[in-house]
């Protein structure tokens, strides 16, 4: 029975070998370019809302204006969710570059 697995095993292995080596180059420019792109947009995400955190702005009875931090961060992840919809559709061709 165990050789039955180990077999089903190498098999599966090899298989999955095979398709991890038949990636062409397109695909991994696409995926260093999707990370790098994800590094530079959570680094810039940080940077702006620790500037505009440090920032005080005053209002006309003197009390310091801030935003809450959280909502910063609730803005950015529905336009991440925004921008991931378009791309999938995009790429499902649901949606031409004509209504852009």
């Amino acid at each position: 029975m165990s050789l039955n697995f180990n077999f089903f095993l190498k098999i599966r292995l090899n298989r999955l070998l095979a398709k991890m080596k038949s990636n062409n180059s397109n695909d991994n420019f696409i995926k260093y370019l999707s990370l790098f792109l994800l590094i530079l947009q959570t680094t810039s995400l940080v940077l702006v809302m620790r500037y505009s955190r440090m920032t005080t702005v005053k209002s006309d009875d003197g009390k310091d204006l801030r935003y809450l931090s959280s909502t910063a961060v609730v803005c950015s992840e529905i336009m991440k969710v925004v921008t991931c919809v378009f791309i999938i559709w995009y790429q499902a061709g649901k949606l031409h570059v004509k209504y852009l």
